[in-house]
């Protein structure tokens, strides 16, 4: 009975997981390397829950069925007492606590860890096509303001009727960009930058002031790389430690760091 509510509570549970997961690949076009590891790494912390919840069930059930097949009247009549039933509940119960502690202390904070450099790396390596919906507005903090007409479906994120307008911050000009399609994909070099190959291209690039600084170009294909917003640039440095990320030791250490700090603070007080 335990192996077998183990089983079921954990397929219960892992199925949201899976949806979940699935549905952060459809939207970014992850690989099967990091769905799979995104996937793992909800695991632990879904055992430490099915685990007691199992040991639990198990004993009841167990327990339920010596009662009702009169098996505990025979196990009495053999001259043998309670010690016959709470033995082995005990063993079964330790056994299950130790493997959850274990995966409590050690395991979780570890794949809790993991699991958020994870989502930076599918943050870094998404392609943003994805996240762009046709005849929007899209604005950055960077002053850059982008536009598509129309997403092709199926086309691995052919977009149409292009429009960018990119300051540069060099000679206070401006780029004004305007394509009949292109794609737009993530810079291999894990960078977070995006680069877009456009094709039929006219290129305006002026100043405000004076208006004879205008230029005009055409081009048949033309590459450009996006600069990676702040918010993506910090995706690049390892994420912090959490109390939730944090083992038993670094726990400690975390709590004796305090203390200290602490009492520091209040001798500077006094």
């Amino acid at each position: 009975p335990t192996v077998l509510g183990f089983s079921l509570y954990t397929f219960i549970l892992l199925m949201n997981a899976f949806f979940l997961v699935a549905q952060k690949t459809v939207a970014s076009n992850l690989g099967w390397d990091l769905t799979f590891r995104m996937f793992l790494l909800r695991v632990p912390s879904l055992l430490v829950l099915t685990i007691p919840m199992a040991i639990l069930l198990g004993a009841l059930i167990g327990i339920g069925r010596l009662s009702s097949d009169s098996e505990w009247i025979a196990i009495q009549a053999s001259g043998n007492g309670l010690r016959t039933l709470v033995k082995p509940s005990l063993i079964l119960g330790l056994l299950g606590a130790t493997i959850s502690f274990y995966l409590f202390w050690v395991v979780v904070p570890r794949s809790n860890i993991a699991l958020r450099t994870t989502q930076m790396e599918v943050m870094l390596a998404s392609n943003m096509a994805s996240d762009l919906k046709p005849r929007t507005f899209y604005f950055t903090p960077e002053g850059r303001v982008m536009f598509v007409d129309e997403i092709t479906a199926g086309s691995q994120g052919l977009l149409q009727g292009i429009f960018i307008h990119n300051p540069i911050r060099s000679n206070q000009s401006r780029e004004l960009i305007m394509a009949r399609e292109g794609n737009l994909y993530p810079s291999s070099d894990g960078s977070g930058s995006l680069e877009m190959d456009l094709r039929d291209v006219v290129l305006h690039l002026y100043k405000p002031d004076p208006p004879e600084s205008y230029q005009h170009s055409t081009f048949e294909h033309y590459h450009i790389v996006l600069p990676p917003p702040a918010h993506i640039q910090a995706l690049k440095e390892p994420p912090r430690k959490t109390v939730r990320n944090m083992g038993f030791l670094e726990l400690r250490e975390e709590l004796n760091r305090s203390s200290r700090e602490s009492n520091e603070i209040i001798a500077e007080v006094r």
